[in-house]
């Protein structure tokens, strides 16, 4: 069955935010990323952001330098606190400038899926620092329901996040697709919601190893480059 016709009798999609409906990456402006200024490896970087994010997603962190000192002094303990500040403002420039420049391909295709009377929401993990410019992003009032990991305490993968927003969307999970890059586990816990689920990995594979991108596609039911392609 083609992803077209699997999707004919959705009514509902739901979004992940960052490295799904964004840039790559490589384009969030001509800012150094974080672990390039530290000189410490994408990947594990990426891991260890991960690794110690639960309390930052759910907004109970809130103060950047604590846990930008934690993580970077973990793989790196000459990094200074002089260093950990600018990498910040670096880091601000750059998210602020993803969630502002969202590519035109991700606008019309959202659009689009709304003139077929289809409901979107987004569930984004994320802390208050990642979405400051939220109020300026051209897609943010697109979507009937949006839900932000700090603002309610709860963070894909956990099935309490999907749950409250398939309840504010008034849609159930048989009629629900949910579309992401796999990061936080989030295909898996989709799919023990019971959504259908769709793999987005052309903006990752600009970072993740082959191996990581196989494993994140065995919870995907369908795997396309960018969101264009579910149309």
């Amino acid at each position: 069955m083609s992803i077209v016709e699997a999707l004919s009798d959705k009514t509902t999609y739901i979004f992940d935010f960052f490295h799904t409906l964004t840039e790559k990456e490589s384009k969030w402006g001509n800012w150094p990323w974080t672990s390039d200024f530290f000189g410490i490896d994408r990947e594990v970087w990426g891991e260890q952001l991960e690794f110690y994010s639960e309390d930052r997603l759910k907004g109970r962190i809130t103060y950047a330098f604590d846990f930008m000192k934690l993580l970077a002094t973990k793989l790196d303990p000459s990094i200074t606190d002089e260093k950990i500040k600018e990498a910040l403002v670096y880091r601000q420039k750059r998210f602020d400038y993803s969630v502002i420049n969202i590519p035109d391909y991700v606008i019309e295709t959202l659009k689009t899926l709304k003139s077929k009377g289809k409901k979107l929401g987004l569930i984004s993990n994320a802390d208050s620092m990642e979405l400051a410019a939220w109020d300026k992003c051209p897609i943010a009032d697109i979507f009937d329901v949006t839900i932000h990991s700090f603002k309610v305490d709860k963070m894909k993968p956990e099935k309490e996040i999907y749950e409250l927003c398939l309840k504010e969307l008034g849609s159930s999970a048989r009629e629900t697709v949910f579309v992401g890059d796999g990061g936080s586990d989030e295909l898996v816990g989709a799919r023990e919601c019971f959504l259908t689920t769709i793999m987005v990995e052309g903006i990752v594979s600009e970072f993740l190893s082959k191996k990581k991108l196989e494993k994140r596609k065995e919870y995907a039911e369908f795997v396309v480059d960018t969101i264009d392609q579910i149309l």
